[in-house]
């Protein structure tokens, strides 16, 4: 949120207007004794009020605490919190770095990492009208603005210069804050693009056509935006789902469910109003940090204990002018001055630079309000400007020997031609002016968004270590460096620091250091090459293997028999069910070449699910070791020498078969040791494939499974060079398609992405990407490296490089701050050009630790050959490293042309292989092969979380990320990787539109899903649905679509909440339950249809000025393509359209549609209620209905039939020639109807539904519009809650409000007059059972026009009546009047029924559609 400031000052009170001299006299009144629930505490609290302004009584309130050792001595650190008009006492002090914290709104639980152990503090809450803070005069709020407040921090410290005040202030720091108004809001676009959350294509539209700073600035400024800037920002807010789905404060974490709260205030009116529709809340995420955990809904605890009286009175607080506390204040936001936005407060800073204050500007690298490249940019430019020196490189700081991520450090200031400098340790960083980019890891400085403090041991060090640097790093690297000395002095001679790091860590392994020496010196006299000055990639790798080679011992033998193979039990296994096997595979029998595997069968059913085999990368890692026993296998080693269940392994859903290869990987060996000389892609492939052809042999029972290979890293080239080996040999394998994750597919876009990836998650500076861009690319460096001739340039850039991304930065995850596991060094040869390797600062790998087990390679029928211990990544394997420049983003397409399903997915916080690029190559290969997008970019979701961004192109080749995950997926994010394999291998689209439960909603045990579907790529033109499964046996029963009319009317709002659905709004904000739901008897969709009706859009506004028929058609037919490719588990059920009023065109048209394109729909029937289907005999019927039911006179009627009829009084309204005859006959009919009387009911003496503004289209002719005596909609009430849009998955674009009626659609109105009877004699003829209903008290399409339309068809087409009309029966009572012709063409009234029969006649209704789906004959009398 921003601004977030922090001022040291040493005097005892400041307010935001410096009223110093207010002071109350007698502090010890302002103490506070003990706040409800709080644990002792040995540090005294004061709270209280000083009034600023005793004319207009106000007053700030402020909470005090004093450091919790020794205060006298401690400096005075003043905390504001932005907004503006936040709270922060409520914000900073009870939920940020306070000394205490909530636990739900009921005990305060002490906060160990609060800041009052290094300072005393002191949360003032300001302005007035903040928190508890108060104006009497309300006047006073008209007023707002920075000359008030302060913009916070830096204006009030340059208020104290100017002034001269008596405070012996310091310096002065802020996080992620408003500096420049363009130059931060710019930075955000980039952001959303760097963090995989926009596409390509929506970066450009932000960059090239209306940036943010434009687009927000024609907000402000009170004009209607630009069409520029709305298409912009539509294709923006399209993406990425703000309105409920991500915290834009936090984007990877994830958000507090049940509660919203906003601090940054001036963003706040924009992001609610409708035009972004991005989510207006922050939330303080949970922390994986064991020691202290944040709840991640802690705000609504804060407000919460902050409302309770007890707690009020002994914080001498009071709400004035409010009902509630609330954390942020409503009515500074409304009058706060919105130009005050544009001061640029960074040449405020440089003011205070000059004047010797010491500034630190810091940035949460998770934040997208304020990103940290703007603050970035700013920071550096200022320095420049300021002629300020860089005193410490752009470098990584420490907490706890982690990386808390990059600092940009201190520089040297000379003022009026003397150098400044302050005391102690900062003598030669005499300004501190710098900025730090906090790491991703919790809602703090790693793993931080907006509000840097809620992971409070970083922070406070972001402060607390502006003195001295961290010891444990120092430490640290001294031992490192010490060790490196001491093998070069056993060695006699001088090893690049690469090799160095390798052999530190074998020895780190327990390799006696001299032991080893010995071996390396003996290797050195009889192969000198392997020792260059410089060790080039290969020959380290080389010298490594070699010296295990010499400490092996060589062991061979294969098992044969798969009884053989089978796991007894692993040491330590939790009891399972499932079972296991294990062995070795002979690939080249001259050779003895064997391939080692672990195989799992399914948890349940194994026989009846996929076959999944996965392979590790690298080259040269271990499937077992990183795949099984690392990421998503069934067990995971623990400290105690036992396994544990891995709640989220793969093989929940499906046989999973693990492969350590090529040979000389893991357990897997040549007996021929030339092999490991040189392997290639084109050999480990041919492996792979005589692996998997003996492996079926062995397990002849799973041939006939579906087979899919997956894989990672590396597996990039593993996995679809594999596939297309089994393609070209037509090999007998049921493959059907392939899955990698973070995969290597093009060596100069993969690896270029790494330099623009590390810039834009603040690794780099913006001087070394520029190097890296221009100068020379990591692609270059890499190459160079291979081949032995790394020019001076590319090793000074790649030397830059790492010395600012540091040693302690987990590369494949770069906001990982844990152990870093083995499973990470599969990605070791795809980073080899740093010239120091990673320090682990994990000694124990409890994976390698668990498969040197004796018992443990005994259980697993394994043995070591060649080798002395079991590795992680292969120590003897020489892998061709020209290999890496193999493109295989070209056999993926030829795959995807083969029929074989593609996915490629990214865990998004990777660096080794980044996100943009794969995004990039995929899409790229979609266009190539001219596959369509059929899923537009968008969030998908795991529960009610944002799981990552997914597109799908053709419906055969995919793109996913996965939010929060690393290099190795599976590792970091279980749960979200398990179910996006369980969705590729049931051919699903991942999950976006699952609803959890709507709110006020009973409990139902049926599913439901809304969402949006594209139909349009290029315009972003998409339809809003809301799905329904049956309350039972949903897989048999018929999916049937519902279509309103209008034109232009929603089928959620009307249909779905009034109609038929299976809830109903009530005043009392709750749904009940409709007893006769039509998903009683089918599962039903609901499509708001066209865009611009309901939630449905286009981005494109040029689309609504005149949609007709056809268009309509169109777009729902591609809808109903894409529907059924997301639930492909309905596409084989019957299918019927229904609707009613104008979907007496909508419906048949898109049937008709549908039989003449052929698609895969298996349509089986229509029904419409009331439908317009002949204009002039429908409208013209009207005469007969109002005449016959006694609401026109006979002279009227004669008038109404013989003089002008209804028709044309309505052809000349829509062409605007209205003679006056007909007009006169017009005002006669509805002076004698009247506007009182419901013309869609006309027996209806009940409010008037908004169920009627559906045929208001139909019914334009009257003069004065129909009067609604219902003031209160339930229907639209509910559908534009906040809460409601966020659990349906809408959004509302281009409008401000959800609508019944489309209110910027413009239907062309001469389609009304097309025909549609034709058409239903044409899908008669195609076999396509129709029926047509009429609500027999609806006078806007009359019962006799419908009837006499389908009679005269009957006769046209020759149908005989095979069902003499009749009535029906509902129970023992009338239902209505039915005819049948030819047992496919039928015609039925409902008796009582109004335009919308199953809104006033539900039960006869649902007992009407239930026989039309079975196709019986309406029930006779009994």
């Amino acid at each position: 949120m921003f601004p977030q400031p922090w001022i040291f000052i040493p005097a005892i009170i400041a307010t935001s207007l410096l009223m110093s001299s207010l002071v109350k006299p007698f502090p010890e009144a302002d103490k506070v004794k003990h706040l409800p629930q709080q644990s002792p505490v040995s540090f005294q609290q004061f709270a209280g009020y000083v009034p600023v302004d005793d004319n207009n009584q106000r007053a700030l309130f402020y909470y005090f605490v004093e450091a919790q050792s020794n205060p006298s001595s401690k400096p005075l650190v003043l905390w504001l919190n932005g907004g503006p008009g936040c709270t922060s006492v409520g914000i900073g002090a009870f939920t940020e770095h306070g000394p205490f914290v909530t636990n739900q709104g009921e005990a305060l639980q002490k906060n160990q990492y609060s800041w009052n152990k290094e300072a005393n503090i002191l949360y003032l809450d300001s302005p007035a009208g903040v928190g508890f803070s108060y104006s009497l005069n309300l006047s006073f709020y008209k007023t707002l603005n920075d000359e008030v407040t302060g913009h916070y921090v830096p204006q009030l410290a340059e208020l104290i210069i100017k002034t001269k005040l008596n405070f012996n202030l310091k310096g002065i720091a802020i996080g992620n804050p408003l500096l420049d108004f363009d130059t931060d809001m710019n930075s955000v676009d980039e952001y959303y693009w760097s963090h995989g959350i926009i596409t390509d294509h929506a970066y450009k539209i932000k960059t090239s056509i209306c940036n943010s700073s434009r687009l927000l600035r024609e907000y402000f400024t009170g004009r209607q935006l630009s069409n520029d800037c709305l298409l912009a920002a539509q294709k923006v807010s399209e993406e990425y789902s703000f309105t409920s789905f991500i915290d834009p404060y936090y984007v990877i974490g994830d958000r507090c469910l049940s509660y919203n709260v906003s601090q940054a205030g001036f963003l706040k009116e924009m992001l609610s109003s409708g035009m972004f529709q991005f989510r207006n809340s922050h939330d303080v995420l949970q922390t994986q940090e064991p020691d202290q955990q944040v709840d991640e809904c802690i705000l609504k605890y804060s407000e919460k204990y902050l409302n309770r009286k007890d707690v009020q009175k002994a914080l001498h607080a009071r709400v004035v002018g409010s009902n509630n506390y609330r954390l942020c204040s409503k009515i500074v936001l409304a009058n706060y001055d919105p130009l005050n936005r544009e001061i640029p407060t960074i040449n405020v800073v440089g003011f205070l630079v000059k004047s010797g204050l010491r500034v630190i500007v810091y940035s949460g690298d998770q934040d997208s309000v304020i990103p940290f490249m703007g603050t970035r940019r700013l920071v550096d430019k200022l320095a420049k400007k300021a002629g300020l020196k860089t005193t410490v490189p752009y470098s990584a700081w420490f907490v706890d020997k982690q990386v808390n991520n990059i600092v940009l450090p201190p520089f040297t200031a000379t003022v009026d031609g003397d150098e400044r400098s302050t005391d102690g340790d900062w003598t030669q960083r005499p300004t501190t002016q710098f900025e730090a980019a906090p790491r991703k890891d919790a809602p703090a400085a790693t793993d931080s968004g907006d509000s840097v403090e809620g992971r409070p041991p970083r922070t406070g060090q972001v402060w607390s270590t502006l003195k001295s640097m961290d010891p444990e790093a120092a430490r640290a690297a001294r031992e490192s460096l010490d060790l490196a000395f001491h093998m070069s002095n056993i060695l006699d001679t001088g090893l690049d620091r690469h090799t160095l790091s390798v052999l530190i860590a074998l020895c780190d392994l327990g390799v006696n250091p001299e032991a080893l020496a010995a071996v390396v010196k003996e290797l050195r006299k009889e192969k000198p090459s392997l020792f260059p000055h410089v060790t080039m990639l290969p020959q380290s790798f080389t010298m490594i293997a070699t010296i295990f080679f010499v400490l092996a011992q060589t062991i061979v033998g294969v098992s044969s028999l798969p009884e053989s193979d089978k796991i007894s039990n692993l040491p330590g296994q939790p009891q399972v069910k499932f079972q296991q096997f294990s062995g070795h595979i002979t690939v080249d029998d001259q050779n003895q070449r064997a391939l080692f595997y672990y195989f799992t069968e399914a948890e349940e059913d194994p026989a009846s699910k996929p076959l999944v085999l996965w392979l590790n990368g690298g080259p040269g890692c271990s499937s077992i070791g990183v795949g099984a026993f690392g990421e998503h296998g069934p067990f995971r080693p623990s400290d105690n020498n036992v396994l544990e269940k891995n709640d989220y392994s793969w093989n929940k859903e499906a046989n999973v078969l693990y492969l350590e290869s090529p040979a000389g990987v893991g357990f897997s060996y040549s007996s021929n040791k030339s092999f490991y000389g040189l392997v290639t892609d084109e050999i480990t492939a041919r492996d792979n494939l005589v692996f998997l052809q003996r492996w079926f042999s062995k397990f002849p029972e799973y041939s006939n499974n579906d087979f899919f290979i997956t894989g990672e890293s590396y597996g990039g080239h593993y996995v679809p060079q594999l596939a297309q080996l089994i393609v070209q040999t037509k090999t007998n394998f049921n493959l059907k398609g392939i899955a990698i994750g973070n995969p290597l597919l093009e060596f100069n876009s993969d690896f270029n992405a790494r330099s623009e990836y590390f810039w834009a998650h603040g690794l780099i500076s913006d001087s070394t990407l520029e190097i890296l861009t221009t100068v020379c690319n990591y692609s270059s460096i890499r190459r160079q490296l291979q081949n032995g001739n790394l020019e001076v340039v590319c090793a000074k850039a790649n030397k830059q490089l790492y010395d600012e991304v540091s040693d302690y930065v987990d590369e494949y995850d770069v906001t990982l701050d844990v152990c870093l596991s083995s499973v990470n060094q599969q990605a070791y040869v795809l980073n080899q050009l740093q010239e120091t390797q990673k320090i682990d600062v994990c000694v124990g790998d409890k994976t390698t630790t668990y498969l040197n087990r004796k018992e443990v390679q005994e259980a697993l029928h394994a043995k070591l050959v060649g080798v002395t211990k079991w590795s992680t990544c292969s120590s003897v394997l020489h892998y061709d490293y020209r290999n890496l420049e193999i493109p295989t983003i070209p056999i993926l397409g030829s795959l995807a042309k083969s029929g074989i399903r593609v996915l490629v997915y990214s865990g998004d916080q990777d660096s080794v292989i980044p996100l943009t690029s794969s995004r990039y190559l995929v899409n790229g290969l979609a266009k190539e092969i001219g596959l369509e997008t059929t899923v537009a970019y968008r969030a998908w979701f795991e529960e009610k979380q944002v799981a990552g961004w997914t597109q799908t192109y053709g419906n055969i080749l995919s793109y996913a990320t996965i939010r929060g995950a690393s290099h190795e997926a599976p590792f970091t994010q279980p749960q979200r990787s398990l179910l996006l394999l369980k969705t590729f291998l049931q051919g699903k689209q991942l999950p976006t539109d699952k609803i959890s439960t709507l709110p006020g909603q009973p409990h139902v045990k049926f599913q439901q899903y809304s969402g949006y579907i594209t139909v349009d790529d290029q315009h972003q033109r998409a339809l809003f649905y809301y799905f329904v499964e049956a309350q039972k046996h949903p897989t048999s029963k018929p999916v049937v679509l519902w279509l309103n009319g209008g034109p232009g009317c929603s089928s959620v709002g009307v249909g779905a909440l009034i109609e038929n659905g299976p809830f109903r709004p009530r005043d009392n904000n709750v749904l009940e339950k409709n007893h006769y739901s039509w998903n009683i008897v089918a599962n039903v969709l609901y499509l708001e249809s066209p865009a611009g009706v309901g939630f449905s859009y286009s981005s494109n506004k040029s689309f609504y000025t005149l949609v007709t028929d056809e268009i309509t058609a169109r777009d729902n037919l591609v809808f109903l393509q894409r529907w059924f490719i997301e639930f492909p588990e309905y596409s084989n059920n019957a299918f019927f359209i229904t609707g009613e009023s104008y979907a007496g065109h909508y419906a048949p048209q898109l049937a008709q549609l549908i039989v003449q394109t052929k698609s895969k729909i298996n349509l089986k029937g229509i029904a419409i209620g009331n439908p317009l289907m002949e204009f002039d005999t429908d409208l013209n019927s009207k005469a007969e209905f109002f005449w016959s039911h006694g609401l026109i006179s006979d002279s009227t009627y004669d008038l109404f039939t013989k003089v002008c009829n209804y028709s044309t009084i309505r052809r000349q309204m829509i062409s605007g020639n209205l003679s006056e005859i007909c007009e006169n006959i017009d005002t006669l009919v509805f002076t004698e109807v009247s506007n009182y009387i419901d013309q869609y009911d006309v027996t209806l003496d009940v409010c008037l539904s908004s169920v009627n503004g559906q045929a208001y289209v139909l019914n334009q002719m009257q003069k004065i519009q129909k009067i609604d005596v219902c003031v209160d909609d339930k229907a639209v009430n509910y559908l534009n809650r906040k809460d409601v849009q966020e659990a349906l998955h809408a959004k509302l674009v281009g409008v401000s409000k959800w609508s019944i009626c489309s209110k910027v659609l413009h239907y062309d109105r001469t389609n009304l007059e097309i025909p549609t009877i034709s058409i239903l004699g044409s899908l008669v003829n195609s076999k396509i059972r129709v029926l047509v209903y009429s609500g027999d008290q609806d006078s806007v399409i009359p019962l006799m026009g419908s009837r006499s339309l389908v009679n005269g068809l009957a006769k046209e087409l020759g149908l005989n009546t095979t069902g003499a009309y009749r009535a029906w029966f509902e129970g023992k009572q009338v239902g209505g009047w039915t005819q049948v012709y030819g047992d496919i063409l039928s015609y039925a009234t409902i008796r009582g029924a109004s335009h919308e029969a199953p809104f006033s006649q539900p039960k006869r209704s649902l007992q009407l559609l239930k026989a039309f789906l079975e196709g019986k004959p309406l029930p006779a009398v009994k």
